[in-house]
């Protein structure tokens, strides 16, 4: 016979961790669940607090959802954007890449803050 219920054991450490993954790299899964959890009367406020998401947020997917179906569930870029970014390691050698110091561009002459 099976026990009537079983809990998962997690330390916070773990917990934190999935609970990123649902806004990360599962975050279109968690979207598909937020649409089957409205589809079955869970209210977006409820949704949020189960996801961790903010209602407007569960409520701005599901729009979305009624509006382009599950392929508006991916995040596109956004529009009038660069397109997807992708991280990559730079040796610090490069000198474009540096960081700099805060302040006006090198060369400006200080007139930088008066066009910004």
């Amino acid at each position: 016979m099976r026990p009537p219920h079983v809990y998962a054991n997690l330390p916070d450490e773990q917990y934190h961790q999935i609970v990123d993954a649902l806004h990360r790299q599962w975050r279109v899964a968690t979207r598909a669940v937020m649409i089957l959890l409205s589809a079955g009367g869970m209210p977006a406020s409820e949704i949020g607090a189960l996801l961790h998401y903010d209602p407007a947020t569960v409520r701005r997917w599901i729009i979305r959802h009624d509006l382009e179906g599950l392929d508006g569930l991916p995040t596109g870029p956004a529009p009038g954007g660069l397109g997807w970014v992708v991280p990559v390691s730079v040796p610090a050698s490069v000198p474009c890449l540096a960081r700099r110091r805060r302040g006006p561009p090198p060369g400006s002459g200080g007139r930088w803050a008066a066009h910004r």
